[in-house]
């Protein structure tokens, strides 16, 4: 099984302009990553190309983030991500974001992301194709990422 598709790793790096007045990583930028990330994931499993496909898209409906410990200028960071369940309308998506130097968890995170009709902008049933990637590579431990970091 291609464990890249089970969860995606997306390396990075704090840029100055990723830091704010408190001299570490801001907050927002956190949630720029999520978003980075899990486009990037859905692009490498195939799912973007067959939501387009289709007419329809992902909206998200709820973050949850929970700041863990502090990035800081410079540090290499590793965003993981997967989609832990899907419903008929809706996936539940997890992160993870370590400084990779010492494997310090950052922040973690999840979004519940909504099936969309892009020209109706009303939610949507997900296609039956769309839940067999998702459950085809959502099967694996958390420690098995840490250990790719």
């Amino acid at each position: 099984m291609n464990q890249q598709l089970k969860y995606f790793v997306l390396s990075t790096q704090v840029l100055p302009e990723h830091i704010d007045p408190n001299k570490h990583l801001n907050n927002i930028v956190y949630l720029q990553w999520m978003q980075d990330v899990a486009i990037a994931h859905v692009k490498a499993n195939g799912v973007f190309e067959l939501t387009e496909s289709q007419g329809l898209t992902w909206f998200a409906r709820k973050h949850t983030i929970e700041y863990l410990s502090q990035g800081f200028l410079g540090d290499d960071i590793a965003v993981v991500t997967w989609v832990e369940s899907i419903t008929k309308i809706s996936t539940f998506r997890k992160y993870h974001i370590y400084r990779k130097s010492d494997k310090t968890l950052l922040c973690k995170a999840d979004t519940l992301w909504v099936m969309v009709n892009a020209h109706r902008g009303k939610p949507a049933k997900i296609p039956t194709e769309l839940v067999e990637i998702f459950d085809k590579y959502n099967n694996f431990e958390i420690d098995d990422i840490k250990s790719l970091i």
